[in-house]
């Protein structure tokens, strides 16, 4: 997580809010006293309240609708996932929009932590 020297508290932009990572990110942001954006599909849940916590729909596969809200951050977290084990773009389309609108805004740096669901990374009793 971020943390400044300064005592400063950061506007951080939590991508994907709801998830694992993606809640401990904000549950640890929001405890370092850091003000919060949490971006969600759905924003009903995440079912969570804190006076520094702004709960915002968004959707990574549209541009705009990141550029939105990241355009006065100091910091993005990207914790984007998905729980279909189906053929998907929501990583390399939702990245590319996510690292596009931190461009075209100008805000840095991103924090990538997509660790999507698959058989792949199960981990088995090979006993």
């Amino acid at each position: 997580m971020i943390e400044t020297n300064t005592g400063k508290s950061l506007r951080i932009v939590v991508i994907g809010g709801n998830g694992g990572i993606g809640r401990q990110a904000v549950e640890l942001a929001l405890n370092l006293g850091h003000h919060v954006t949490a971006v969600l599909r759905n924003p009903a849940r995440l079912e969570l309240t804190h006076s520094n916590l702004n709960i915002v729909q968004g959707d990574i596969l549209k541009q705009a609708s990141i550029e939105a809200h990241v355009y006065s951050a100091d910091a993005v977290i990207s914790a984007i996932g998905s729980s279909s084990l189906k053929e998907t773009t929501l990583y390399s389309q939702g990245s590319q929009n996510i690292l596009n609108a931190m461009e075209k805004t100008g805000i840095g740096p991103a924090v990538p932590s997509n660790a999507p669901q698959s058989p792949a990374l199960e981990f088995r009793d090979r006993h």
